[in-house]
């Protein structure tokens, strides 16, 4: 289907696939353009006609160069030339411009049918394949809004070989509606569309979900200087003219999730002993409390607090005692699954997150650590001496002792302050 002289800014292996969405879409909405057409063939000033022959043709010309369809997208582009001069520039509708643009379109129907006749194989999306680059907890999840099918369908399909979730939409209501109810952790936003503009929604955005920054890429035809400043005012993280590379846009949004990473590791792991810290487990707990409601599952949190910790940093000093809490974290991960999560909430305090451990499961886990600490103890480098170490602990499951994050640390607190209390050395 790709011409002689025509080329695609996409990879080799996905043109032909991507002219086939294309030309399909086309044909899908033939038919409303031609109706537009003939209506103004008739009354000169129907606006709406005029707008709605307008979207077609423009969305052609971005979307057929993309695709390396270049006849197509310059019969589409001679149309958008034309119907700028009278929407903008006040050009009369006259007959002569009316019949340009019916031969335009008529080439463009032309090239549609034979594009189509010429494409062996049914239009099916393969939705199964989608990459195991991330676990399914960790894989980032996209929302593009775009109301160019055409470029969601191709996008959505090339961000999913990457291990990616992509969700899309061609409309600022349901994008808005997406937003809150699936989270998303990327937006790639169109700026023009029939009803509503991508820079008046990104300011919306960034005002209404302060809470969490939701990294922005715009994806426009607009390509001018003025414009780009434009969208970087409004918040966006990044700006790509239309027509695009699909390895760039792939490139930059891989480039802002390795940036958001950086990001939340610095703001979720503890400085001292590298392991996540509250912030983190908070979100966590969401997630596993989730999980284990789809699956009606069980899971185990367990609060450490190591005995006699102050005595330790009066009689050695806070350096010694920065080491200890290290050493102790160090043989906490040898002897938990690679599945189970130790944070530090301050000082000597340590939450341990147990997945798919029942209570009994999860006090057997934590004796059997407290027995082999216990054997341990931490060794003094030169002084030819050790320190003696053990801690309290608290256990709480759910859904038997919470069913919300806050009630199981609170129960998992409560027994590991009796334990505290009763002389230490418990669980």
């Amino acid at each position: 289907m790709l011409k002689n002289g025509d080329r695609s800014l996409l990879p080799h292996n996905r043109v032909h696939q991507a002219q086939r969405i294309f030309l399909t879409g086309i044909a899908r909405r033939l038919h409303d353009a031609w109706q537009d057409l003939n209506q103004l063939l008739k009354n000169s000033d129907d606006g709406e006609a005029l707008s709605g022959l307008y979207h077609f043709a423009h969305t052609l010309k971005g979307s057929g160069e993309m695709v390396g369809l270049r006849e197509i997208a310059a019969s589409a582009g001679e149309i958008v030339t034309a119907l700028t001069l009278v929407r903008s520039y006040g050009m009369n509708l006259d007959s002569g411009l009316k019949q340009f643009i019916s031969e335009k379109m008529e080439v463009i129907q032309l090239q549609t049918a034979e594009g189509l006749r010429e494409a062996k194989k049914p239009l099916a999306f393969n939705m199964a394949e989608v990459g195991n680059f991330f676990d399914r907890r960790q894989r980032r999840k996209i929302l593009v809004v775009d109301d160019d099918h055409t470029i969601t369908a191709l996008i959505r399909e090339s961000l999913m070989d990457q291990g990616l979730l992509v969700l899309t939409c061609d409309n600022l209501t349901e994008a808005e509606q997406l937003i809150h109810s699936e989270q998303p952790d990327l937006l790639i936003l169109d700026i023009v569309f029939p009803h509503g503009d991508g820079i008046e929604f990104c300011k919306k955005i960034r005002s209404k979900h302060n809470d969490k920054i939701i990294p922005i890429i715009f994806l426009s035809v607009k390509a001018k200087l003025q414009d780009r400043l434009s969208g970087f005012a409004c918040g966006a993280d990044d700006y790509i003219s239309k027509p695009f590379v699909m390895e760039e846009l792939i490139a930059r949004v891989m480039a802002i999730f390795s940036r958001v990473q950086k990001f939340e590791h610095l703001v979720m792991k503890d400085e001292l002993t590298g392991i996540f810290n509250r912030r983190y487990l908070l979100q966590r707990l969401h997630e596993e409390i989730k999980l284990a409601q789809s699956k009606e599952a069980s899971f185990s949190v367990v609060m450490v607090d190591l005995d006699k910790f102050k005595k330790i940093n009066d009689s050695y000093g806070h350096s010694v005692g920065d080491q200890v809490l290290k050493y102790f974290v160090t043989k906490l991960k040898q002897n938990l699954r690679e599945t189970d999560v130790i944070c530090r909430c301050g000082g000597d305090e340590f939450i341990i997150l147990l997945p798919e451990a029942s209570r009994k499961s999860a006090v057997s886990i934590i004796q059997r650590i407290k027995k082999t600490i216990e054997k341990e103890p931490f060794p003094l480098i030169g002084e030819n001496a050790e320190i003696p170490l053990s801690f309290s602990a608290g256990v709480a499951s759910y859904p038997g002792d919470g069913s919300s994050a806050d009630q199981l640390l609170l129960a998992a607190d409560t027994v590991m302050y009796q334990a505290k209390q009763s002389g230490g050395t418990r669980c």
